[in-house]
């Protein structure tokens, strides 16, 4: 969620990447738009596709940043015609009216502006002329700049786009990834996508790189598809991909994976909840399948219930038959009840975190009981 604004709002600002594609197709772009969101890639894409309408670059798109913005110059950029670029012979009028003016503000705070200064800002923004284009543009992290009395008002007078990483394993997001693989014409089977895309991450700038990387070791290997192998041997593993290999392997059992997993983890200097917040929701997420199965319900409900990926419904439910039987009694119930209580540790602050992380996730692979 986007933070300063509520969790419908955020939806409304997501849904509004419709109406922002239907103008770039009907051709009419001319007003004010804000951009902000995680999803570097798409918010530079239409950025991109918005310069577009602005014929030379150079000519008609000013851009200006938190430190060399001034009202002044904002205004003027504001009523400067669009121009062609033209040649010195050339005796025509340069002024065009099918070209557009755009005014990009990057990641602007306004701090300096009075009282008076933000009501004539607000009016440059509020009927635009036609053929001026201005963005708002957040970089990913600054959504506390919502929060401002004026940034609130600039979204009430500009189309506020929300850019959110598209989830794991979504339609779109395998297409997009299928498609960049197939335009540079290497082939890839379905599930080598999907696993390529919850072992690099869903972040879209993260994923071209790591696709840029295959395509060009295929081509050097003389090869034409690409392969799970191929993915570990190239990519780097995402954080999340990381985490979860630590609560998989817990659950699963493997002591030794999944401590040669923590090991890289701890590598990397990220806070140690990072783990405990995974761990503990999938331990969550196994008790739930775990209590619905026992209610009778068939996996296929599970999945429809809970909005769990099948194969993670199944993989949950063999991994509970084989634990119990290794352990001798609950194991999602132990392992809720020994989650629990490294919550509690962990939020004494008394221990250091990392050593009660390594008892956590050694606790839970091993399935020990505590002593009656």
């Amino acid at each position: 969620m986007a933070k300063g604004f509520d969790k419908d709002i955020a939806n409304i600002h997501a849904a509004n990447a419709a109406e922002l594609k239907n103008r770039l197709k009907t051709g009419s772009v001319s007003g004010a738009y804000l951009f902000y969101g995680d999803e570097e890639y798409l918010k530079q894409h239409y950025s991109d596709e918005l310069v577009k309408f602005c014929g030379d670059r150079k000519l008609n798109v000013r851009t200006f940043y938190d430190d060399d913005f001034s009202l002044t110059d904002f205004s003027d950029a504001c009523r400067t015609n669009a121009s062609m670029a033209v040649s010195m012979f050339d005796t025509a009028d340069s002024a065009d009216d099918t070209v557009c003016r755009m005014i990009r503000l990057m990641s602007v705070s306004f701090s300096g502006l009075s009282k008076s200064d933000e009501k004539y800002f607000l009016s440059q923004i509020e009927d635009p002329d036609d053929g001026v284009i201005i963005l708002f543009y957040l970089y990913p992290g600054e959504e506390d700049k919502l929060k401002s009395d004026l940034y609130k008002k600039i979204t009430k007078s500009a189309l506020p786009v929300l850019f959110r990483h598209e989830t794991y394993g979504s339609n779109m997001l395998l297409s997009w990834i299928l498609r960049h693989f197939s335009k540079a014409g290497i082939k890839a089977d379905r599930h080598v996508i999907s696993y390529f895309n919850n072992y690099v991450g869903n972040d879209m700038t993260t994923l071209k790189n790591e696709i840029d990387n295959c395509i060009d070791y295929l081509r050097f290997q003389n090869r034409d598809t690409l392969t799970v192998e191929d993915v570990e041997f190239i990519c780097k593993k995402s954080l999340n991909a990381q985490i979860f290999d630590i609560s998989s392997k817990a659950l699963d059992g493997d002591i030794a994976g999944a401590m040669a997993a923590y090991k890289i983890f701890r590598k990397s200097g990220e806070k140690e909840l990072l783990i405990y917040g995974t761990l503990s929701k999938a331990v969550y997420d196994m008790c739930t399948v775990d209590r619905l199965a026992a209610s009778g319900m068939p996996a296929a409900e599970i999945v429809k219930k809970t909005g769990m990926r099948d194969f993670v419904v199944r993989k949950t439910l063999n991994t509970v038959a084989k634990r119990n039987r290794e352990t001798g009694g609950s194991y999602p119930a132990y392992a809720a009840e020994i989650t629990l209580e490294y919550d509690s540790f962990l939020k004494s602050g008394r221990i250091d975190g990392y050593y009660l992380l390594e008892e956590l996730i050694f606790k839970l692979a091993s399935g020990n009981r505590k002593e009656e």
